[in-house]
């Protein structure tokens, strides 16, 4: 498996389990709703893990049950976790040195943050 196979299982796992969630699924619901025996709630923790590839008619049956377009589980976008690192990453020099300053826990840190965020939003 590539990175990007590797990435895109993940994402798509993520998707998945967040969808079940939403549903309010067990594992053992969501295995019968992609066609799967109830006892295969271990095959959907392993999809939702990234762990194993996932067929296309499971992922359809899934959609459906779901309620959410197919799309998001064939083409998934990045996680929550994933924009969240991104914004770390992309993170202006002087924010860095800020977040690893120890002023960061006195109150006049907070003052003076505040206080440009109101200068940048003005």
């Amino acid at each position: 498996m590539t990175d990007d196979e590797a990435t895109a299982a993940r994402r798509r796992g993520y998707w998945l389990r967040l969808a079940r969630e939403r549903a309010d699924l067990t594992l053992a619901a969501a295995a019968e709703a992609a066609g799967l025996r109830s006892g295969s709630g271990s095959t959907v923790s392993l999809w939702e893990g990234g762990q194993r590839a996932i067929k296309v008619t499971h992922l359809i049956r899934l959609a459906r049950r779901y309620r959410v377009p197919v799309s998001v589980f064939m083409t998934p976008e990045m996680t929550d976790e994933e924009r969240l690192d991104e914004a770390i990453r992309s993170a202006s020099a002087a924010e860095r040195v800020d977040w690893d300053a120890e002023a960061e826990d006195s109150p006049r840190a907070e003052d003076e943050l505040g206080d440009e965020l109101r200068t940048r939003s003005a």
